[in-house]
């Protein structure tokens, strides 16, 4: 290990054993930083200060970790400033690079996306904490926005996969798992990351043709994560028996909202190989050249950077498109038709019998997500829609 990783090991958080208060995280930062001065090559500067990142909490506030790199930003020698994003690019690199647990431990599975996407922020420190790149110190907001919109979707990814497509365990609403995600702090690195890249996109429209891919994936995940949450809300409302028909109703509705969005995104669309596809860690570096590494730093990340080959192509998007759809239509289709005849509002049942309409539309393909079994349990359903209607003597247009 280096000497950085040592230090940061050898100062926990916390009053010491010998009732003396433990170095803060001002002065951790400061130690490390110092440390890493010695270091050589830069990969292992990168490495060094990359390890006792990794060592802190992975729910440190925001602020905290400017704090951290403004201070090693004080305290490292200008020609090891430009290594600064790529220390906090190494963080993500090796948390991606973990074993997910299996669905069986939905708890563990949605904790450790939610420590992966806490672990992002390091990418989205704030500028000011960093050097501009003309005084050496390699401030390129591009490049750290594009690598942690890649490595943010590579983790959706990874977690989707592990899970087997029951993206219910990844935001807390199944086997009694409860506030995992999207907890305040991941919606607001989605939010973040997500007006970020609309900024930047507006400002160069040469960045916005990379970035928009990624943004149209960014869009769909956080609007499938808020359409399994809220159908977790509704179920629990619809079995109370206790809310009124409007806060039913607008449960409803608002899980509605959601799916469509999800369902209806040009993530549905992908086809090609250029849609669908996350840059890697060398793709990103080598298309920009303001922070282009040298061959040593960028192995550091590649060592790690295998384990989420397979999910970075555009036929690993397609795989979880299949797995993804058929609950996210079953879901909001039985909540709609159950709120309908709980409420007695008919409109509810229109919508129910409407995602019909959303499944075929040829646009999106979503019938094609489902085998044969599924296409005729769905059709079934939606035949207790109409039913429904008629029963409540509304008529159904047929085609």
């Amino acid at each position: 290990d280096s000497r950085a990783a040592a230090a940061a090991a050898a100062a926990p958080f916390g009053p010491s054993g010998g009732g003396e208060e433990a170095p803060t995280l001002q002065q951790m930062a400061a130690a490390v930083s110092l440390l890493a001065q010695a270091l050589s090559p830069d990969e292992k500067v990168v490495d060094g200060v990359a390890s006792f990142l990794c060592q802190l909490p992975h729910d440190l506030p925001p602020a905290q970790k400017t704090l951290c790199f403004g201070e090693a930003a004080r305290l490292l020698p200008p020609e090891q400033r430009p290594l600064l994003p790529h220390i906090a690019l190494r963080a993500v690199t090796h948390r991606q690079s973990l074993p997910l647990p299996p669905p069986a431990q939905p708890a563990a599975l949605a904790g450790a996306l939610r420590d992966t996407l806490q672990c992002v922020r390091w990418l989205t420190v704030p500028s000011a904490a960093v050097p501009p790149a003309g005084e050496g110190g390699g401030g390129d907001d591009a490049w750290r926005l594009v690598q942690a919109l890649s490595q943010a979707l590579l983790a959706l990814r990874r977690a989707a996969a592990a899970s087997s497509g029951r993206v219910e365990l990844l935001v807390g609403t199944a086997s009694g798992v409860r506030g995992a995600l999207p907890s305040e702090e991941t919606e607001a690195l989605l939010d973040e990351l997500g007006a970020h890249a609309r900024a930047a996109a507006a400002a160069d429209p040469l960045l916005g043709e990379s970035l928009e891919p990624m943004l149209f994936e960014l869009r769909f995940w956080s609007a499938a994560l808020r359409a399994h949450a809220e159908n977790a809300a509704c179920l629990r409302a619809l079995e109370g028996g206790g809310p009124a028909a409007a806060v039913v109703g607008a449960a409803a509705r608002s899980l509605d909202a959601a799916t469509r969005e999800a369902l209806t995104s040009v993530v549905m669309q992908y086809e090609g190989e250029t849609m669908g596809r996350l840059p890697s860690v060398a793709e990103v570096d080598a298309a920009m050249a303001g922070q282009r590494a040298g061959a040593g730093v960028l192995a550091v990340h590649l060592q790690d950077e295998e384990s989420g080959a397979a999910h970075r192509s555009a036929a690993a998007l397609r795989r979880l498109r299949r797995q993804l759809v058929p609950p996210l239509v079953r879901n909001v289709h039985h909540v709609l038709l159950e709120a309908g005849r709980k409420t007695g509002d008919q409109d509810l049942l229109h919508l129910s019998l409407y995602v019909a309409d959303v499944v075929a539309d040829a646009r999106y393909g979503l019938y094609s997500n489902f085998d044969a079994p599924g296409l005729q349990h769905l059709l079934s359903q939606f035949r207790a829609s109409a039913l429904e209607l008629l029963s409540a003597g509304d008529g159904v247009e047929t085609a």
